[in-house]
């Protein structure tokens, strides 16, 4: 199996820590969104 050259492998490796910590932003704003549904589905119920 060839591998990529050693400057295109430090470029992948950028985008893969580039796309790791955007995944963990994304993340936590999912979270954040779920528990102000979940609030204010609750404050409407009343």
């Amino acid at each position: 199996m060839d591998h990529p050259p050693a400057d295109r492998q430090e470029d992948m490796a950028a985008e893969l820590k580039r796309l790791r910590r955007e995944n963990e932003v994304l993340r936590q704003e999912r979270e954040i969104l779920k528990r102000a549904t979940a609030f204010f589905a609750k404050e409407g119920s009343r």
